[in-house]
């Protein structure tokens, strides 16, 4: 979906209450909550057995591996509300980013290769790593999503010729 440009970011403009620098230390939760509304929007409905099934599993699975984990919390749900719930939760910054990262890799490669495998998407992968992008940005986030992998935007090589 589009980044709409209501009338309070609008204002913040107009007052110069922009981010000049990235930060790359915190999340906000209005953040965090846009990234679900992509990832949601992008993987469509929740079917059983469908594609976005699969792949909450697939995400919710890798990072309780990788982790060292049964679960990502220890409440019993869905792979959806265990991973968007650790992910809300989380004070850890670096795991908050693997999930953005594993999730749109997971959009960038598995919906895009799957697309007829996913039901009720809003959002095309290209749309939602755009959206992504800029979601970051509007925050004052110093990271994109590019190639696979969420990279620093300080660890971009500029070359001016």
């Amino acid at each position: 979906m589009a980044v709409f440009q209501l009338f309070s970011k609008r204002q913040k403009k107009l007052r110069g209450e922009v981010h000049d620098v990235y930060q790359y230390t915190d999340l906000p939760r209005e953040f965090r909550a846009q990234v679900i509304h992509i990832i949601r929007d992008t993987f469509g409905a929740i079917l059983e057995g469908a594609g976005s099934d699969k792949a909450y599993q697939f995400i919710h699975d890798a990072l309780c591996r990788e982790y060292g984990r049964f679960q990502l919390l220890d409440q019993r749900s869905s792979y959806d509300e265990q991973i968007f719930n650790f992910f809300l939760g989380t004070q850890d910054i670096e795991r908050a980013l693997d999930v953005i990262e594993l999730s749109f890799r997971v959009i960038d490669n598995g919906v895009r290769q799957n697309h007829y495998d996913v039901f009720a998407v809003k959002q095309s992968p290209d749309e939602a790593i755009v959206e992504l992008n800029e979601r970051f940005n509007e925050h004052g986030i110093g990271f994109q999503y590019e190639s696979g992998d969420l990279i620093r935007m300080d660890s971009k090589l500029i070359i001016v010729k």
